[in-house]
């Protein structure tokens, strides 16, 4: 007998940023990425009871290009988190949550429960009517010991000051604090207080958490990946940011201006050597950035002869010469 297949499907799952990540990879439309990864999906129950495919051979990833009818699939479910390779084995993350029989079993279960609460809900509107009007008929029964009506249990007034609910960041929060003076520009802030303002817009408030990965994100790519990124999320509605294709950054014109505090100071001073060892001048910057001293240090640029001399006395060595 063969063995029972089952996806679960939600009805959210076209407007998941991973689908629209997947989609903008291969270019299609979303709509069409929903049947190709049910296809994989589908093929991937047939081969494995786990979500994890074992002495996978390299040409597993053309596959399921194959599978899904379009080449390049599996890269962009890997480049979203939806396919990740362990050596030899492929694994589709979540799989005992959307498909498995146990997954099945567990979605049967929590909608009966739901019906079973809707349906208790009900009983307890109709009780709390029928208590309403038996209140009018019947007079109230005085407080005991002088206490007032409608007063609350200390306990229970302790507990609910003592767990506020969790604060809605508002979008200058961590902007100035995590993000290089130099990306302040009116565009990034526009772009960064957009994009939260968008969040709570539609019902997904930026978290902390959320926050601090994000900016994690961003400050790896770089200002102008990360303008990228941020104005393409609020476009499509993504709670995500997704790195975008090299080609996509030449939207964003780069100047001084947008440059660390150090390399801003050094170009106005040296732009040959800057011009002609930036590598190192990033380095520096990004490691002084990393202690906290970038902008102090930068200051002192005009107080050194010669370029050689600022990057020794802050690169812990000599450099290499004009």
């Amino acid at each position: 007998m063969a063995r029972e297949l089952w996806l679960m499907i939600t009805a959210d799952l076209p407007q998941k940023p991973e689908v629209m990540g997947i989609a903008e990879r291969v270019k299609i439309d979303r709509w069409s990425a929903v049947g190709r990864l049910t296809a994989i999906w589908t093929w991937a129950s047939e081969q494995t009871t786990d979500g994890h495919v074992r002495d996978a051979p390299v040409t597993l990833e053309a596959s399921l290009d194959d599978v899904a009818g379009v080449t390049g699939f599996a890269q962009a479910m890997v480049d979203v988190g939806w396919l990740i390779r362990n050596g030899t084995t492929v694994i589709f993350p979540n799989f005992d949550r959307y498909c498995s029989v146990t997954a099945k079993t567990r979605a049967l279960t929590a909608n009966r429960m739901r019906k079973m609460r809707h349906a208790r809900d009900g009983d307890s509107v109709t009780n709390s009517k029928s208590n309403i009007k038996s209140n009018k008929e019947e007079p109230p029964i005085p407080p005991v010991g002088g206490s007032s009506l409608g007063s609350e249990p200390t306990s229970r007034v302790q507990k609910r000051r003592s767990n506020p609910p969790p604060r809605d960041l508002t979008a200058d929060d961590f902007l100035a604090e995590s993000f290089p003076a130099a990306w302040l520009t009116d565009r990034f802030r526009s772009a960064w207080c957009g994009w939260v303002a968008q969040r709570k817009e539609t019902r997904k408030p930026m978290t902390e958490r959320a926050a601090r990965i994000s900016i994690g994100k961003l400050r790896e790519w770089g200002y102008q990946a990360a303008i990228v990124a941020v104005e393409r999320s609020i476009e499509s509605t993504w709670a995500g940011v997704f790195r975008p294709q090299d080609d996509a950054l030449d939207q964003v014109p780069t100047n001084a201006h947008q440059d660390p505090p150090l390399i801003h100071a050094a170009r106005e001073r040296w732009p040959d050597h800057v011009a002609g060892h930036l590598g190192e001048w990033v380095d520096v910057a990004k490691r002084l950035e990393a202690d906290g001293t970038a902008f102090r240090v930068s200051l002192t640029v005009n107080g050194y002869d010669t370029p050689e001399d600022f990057l020794a006395a802050h690169n812990g060595g000599p450099t290499h010469g004009r």
